[in-house]
């Protein structure tokens, strides 16, 4: 083979990159001010082989991979590298920025741009290369690492559950179309809200238009045809805003990036990591516990706090309002119990933290192991069929699904038996208010329609708090998944001793292309071939 010439000339010179990849150990500070970016540089070698009495020119320029410009990198377009006689490599800068949250191991492409070579050929296979980033931070949050670095589940336990629950909440918030879709869910929540109060004042004004004797009845049917109207069009929206939810991507997003990030992480994991985590186990990682930890860790706990609670305090001041507006005054007997049931539904939930997590544990390994025996029943099923193994594999699978049906049964009942400890509460407070309060408006001390208002207030409130001890049951429930999350996503990976490795090869070959320069006594062979084939050579 012989290449074309160039300026009447045969070159016999092949410009690449060094390396296939390059390793860059992200930080959380910056070193560098680029423009007004505080970012990190990294050092990219760019290599010429072959013919080197000649000067030579090519360009290069970034392009996103996993990791993306302006949130990992700052680009690059088309930068000029000039080889001067005599150079057969040069180095180039590309800056990376700090670490804000964690990401993984994150990579992004180099390419040398086709067309741009001049006096030289591109390198077939080297004209691209990638810069692997190696985020050091702890999953979710770097203020853990004591307890979670590693991906010891025992010691992973010891961080409490609002700590873990809330340090993931906050790492999902910075996924950038997870944030804008909770802001729009934050919004639909607050117009449900607002919609609930709002159906509570046009009650207040229909019993009072009804019993307004100074209108007529034309005027008192007009009124209770715009009530009906005011009624109706709120739930347009709230219908419209619902189905479009579905287009928001909150769950949706996070789903995504913590199943890559789980496999990104396995694909790096030592060969240590990879022998503490078996198939079944990353699988069930990423269909259920990636699943139930964002519904039930991330999206309910948005639901708790942006939407039920805020409608409790909504409700709870639109009873204020109502209350000294009213010719009685304010009846302050459903905010004192307001502000009871929360104290008492937190403290029994915290007393049934400890079961809930232990039998969801339980039942994940119950799920996990009826896995692992289809899986090992699908890879070695040759075998199963040769030696007569198929009823001994249906009644292991039987036998494991008994396990796993009696762990779902326990944990299930734990949550029906939690989940009614709040209606109880409310359901008991209405039953006094009834036997007291009744005995009130019989003697003549209370008002009957005073009555019948805090009736309707305490079930009102009631059924709030009952969606908001569900609600936290989910989000206790999530935090076992978390848990798994957690130490699937912090078990050691290799990428730093592939750092380590990747340098020194690197240097041993930028020695050996140095040594074999200063011997070269006669220019290339007119037959002969650089190193890297090159991509513009004829056959």
């Amino acid at each position: 083979m012989k290449g074309p010439a160039i300026n009447g000339e045969t070159p016999y010179t092949v410009v690449q990159w060094e390396s296939a990849c390059f390793f860059a150990a992200t930080k959380t500070k910056g070193e560098k001010l680029v423009g007004s970016t505080l970012a990190l540089s990294v050092v990219l070698v760019v290599s010429r082989l072959g013919n080197l009495e000649r000067p030579s020119q090519v360009t290069w320029s970034t392009a996103d991979f996993s990791a993306l410009e302006g949130v990992h990198y700052l680009p690059v377009e088309k930068q000029v590298v000039d080889f001067s006689p005599g150079e057969s490599y040069r180095e180039v800068e590309v800056f990376v920025l700090p670490a804000k949250e964690y990401s993984g191991v994150l990579e992004f492409m180099l390419k040398i741009d086709p067309g741009s070579e001049k006096n030289t050929f591109i390198g077939k296979y080297l004209h691209s290369a990638t810069v692997r980033l190696i985020n050091p931070a702890t999953f979710p949050n770097e203020k853990l690492r004591p307890l979670v670095e590693g991906g010891r589940p025992k010691k992973i336990e010891e961080v409490k559950f609002h700590r873990l629950i809330r340090d993931f909440i906050w790492l999902s918030w910075h996924n950038p179309v997870c944030r804008k879709g909770t802001k729009k869910l934050i919004f639909l929540l607050q117009y449900q809200s607002l919609v609930a109060v709002l159906n509570i004042f046009i009650m207040l004004w229909v019993a009072r238009t009804v019993s307004d004797n100074t209108l007529s009845h034309t005027q008192k049917n007009g009124m209770l045809m715009n009530y009906g109207i005011l009624w109706l069009v709120p739930f347009a929206g709230t219908h419209y805003l619902n189905y479009r939810a579905a287009y928001w991507k909150v769950a949706g997003s996070l789903n995504k990036q913590y199943r890559m990030l789980l496999l990104k992480r396995y694909l790096n994991y030592t060969a240590s990591s990879r022998s503490r985590i078996h198939m079944e186990q990353l699988l069930m990682g990423m269909v259920r516990d990636v699943s139930l930890s964002v519904g039930d860790g991330y999206v309910t706990s948005v639901q708790l706090v942006c939407g039920t609670l805020t409608k409790i305090v909504y409700l709870m001041l639109g009873t204020v309002y109502i209350g000294l507006s009213s010719p009685k005054g304010l009846e302050v007997k459903p905010l004192v119990a307001a502000c009871v049931l929360p104290i008492l539904n937190t403290v029994f939930l915290r007393l049934r933290h400890a079961k809930i997590f232990d039998l969801r544990t339980v039942q994940f390994g119950a799920e996990n192991d009826s896995t692992k025996h289809v899986i090992n029943t699908l890879l070695n099923y040759q075998v199963v069929v040769d030696y007569e193994q198929r009823s001994a594999t249906i009644a292991g699978y039987a036998a494991r699904l008994d396990a796993e049906n009696k762990a779902a049964a326990n944990y299930n009942a734990t949550v029906v038996n939690t989940l009614h400890f709040a209606p109880w509460l409310t359901t008991s407070m209405v039953a006094l208010y009834l036997w007291f309060g009744g005995g009130q408006v019989a003697h003549g001390e209370t008002p009957l329609p005073a009555f019948l208002a805090v009736v309707a207030t305490f079930r009102m409130l009631g059924l709030e708090y009952e969606k908001a001890y569900l609600q936290a049951v989910k989000i206790t429930s999530a935090y076992a998944s978390v848990v798994m999350l957690t130490t699937f996503l912090n078990l050691p990976i290799d990428s730093a001793a592939k750092m380590q490795v990747n340098l020194e090869r690197r240097a041993f070959g930028r020695e050996l292309r140095a040594k074999a320069i200063l011997e070269r006594t006669s220019p290339l062979p007119a037959d002969s071939v650089a190193a890297d084939e090159v991509c513009t050579m004829g056959m």
